[in-house]
């Protein structure tokens, strides 16, 4: 039997997909173009099996062809376009078709086939000014989003539900925090880059980067999300049907820049004296305390902390980009 991952050829789904290769499984991995040579290269040292197909998201027919053929038994819903807060109106329609179309036929194409389950990638978005107050949000506060982008994937989490309620489909929605790490790369469908990335991109091509200061945010590290996400698709039993998947804590991008300084010798950093002198950007203004939302829920049902800890993800991260410095070419 197979997992199929939708938007596998993303940020997200290119760390998903080696972790379940790595577990020596089946997958099926769906997206609109193809998975980047360097991660085919790694993908193919490792024990599971992959088929990837290119198809559109947003046709059913196709989906349900696909799991058909494949025999799947479960799914984790990743493809989604990431639009900035003040992406143009002529956006719109593209952030629609993929976040809400693609996902309820999604859902119609599971619950006809009976699929085991299904995990779909919400976003902390849906928190909105939530993220900057006290205390830190967490999966009963009310959903408050400002943006395009955390509406739709709200839209996603009731249509999840009320795919639960009707159709018994089994179904949970993970909100995923601020993500870095290995295999991020610019496709044209996320509105802003981590700070991380844009240091690592730097970094690899021997720049400088000049960041703000008092910065901290919630970022969490690509191979805990994609941990927790295969744990969600394999617990026998969940006992919610949302969950947190953050950091836990906020902390500063500095530390990425030590590490990269450390395992790249040629890059260098400094903290910028106003914002039009620093060439990392941010995706909400400085100055703003963000929270990061609380991961008792996911902790208490599954046991799940994330592994890497910020300083050794920037550690980890720093690794992986100085053997991997052609990606960022």
């Amino acid at each position: 039997m197979a997992i199929v991952v939708t938007g596998a050829s993303g940020f997200v789904g290119l760390n998903v997909v080696e972790h379940l290769l790595r577990q020596g499984r089946r997958v099926v991995a769906l997206s609109h173009d193809a998975i980047p040579g360097p991660a085919q290269a790694t993908y193919a040292t490792l024990p599971g099996e992959l088929t990837a197909v290119a198809a559109d998201i947003a046709d059913p027919a196709t989906l349900a062809d696909l799991f058909r053929r494949h025999r799947v038994e479960g799914a984790i819903h990743l493809a989604a376009v990431t639009a900035a807060a003040d992406a143009p109106p002529t956006q719109a329609t593209r952030v629609l078709d993929v976040n809400v179309v693609g996902t309820l036929a999604l859902f119609e194409a599971a619950r006809d086939a009976r699929l085991r389950r299904v995990v779909y990638a919400s976003s902390g978005a849906v928190y909105g000014d939530g993220a900057f107050r006290d205390p830190p949000p967490d999966e009963a506060n009310a959903p408050e989003p400002t943006s395009l982008y955390g509406l739709t994937k709200l839209l996603g989490e009731r249509l999840m539900l009320r795919f639960r309620a009707a159709h018994g489909l089994d179904a949970v929605a993970a909100r995923l925090g601020a993500v870095f790490g290995p295999w991020e790369r610019d496709t044209g469908l996320r509105a802003t880059l981590s700070p991380p990335y844009q240091i690592a991109r730097l970094a690899a091509g021997a720049g400088e980067a000049r960041l703000l200061a008092g910065y901290d945010r919630d970022w969490i590290y690509s191979r805990d999300i994609a941990r927790a996400i295969v744990l969600l698709l394999d617990a026998p039993r969940l006992g919610h049907a949302v969950y947190n998947v953050t950091a836990g804590i906020v902390w500063d991008a500095r530390l990425v820049a030590e590490a990269m300084a450390l395992a790249l010798p040629g890059f260098a950093w400094r903290v910028a004296d106003d914002a039009a002198a620093a060439n990392i950007r941010y995706h909400s203004p400085p100055g703003r305390a963000r929270r990061s939302p609380r991961i008792d829920r996911i902790r208490t049902d599954l046991g799940y902390t994330p592994e890497f800890m910020p300083a050794l993800a920037a550690a980890d991260y720093a690794a992986w980009v100085a053997r991997h410095q052609g990606y960022f070419a």
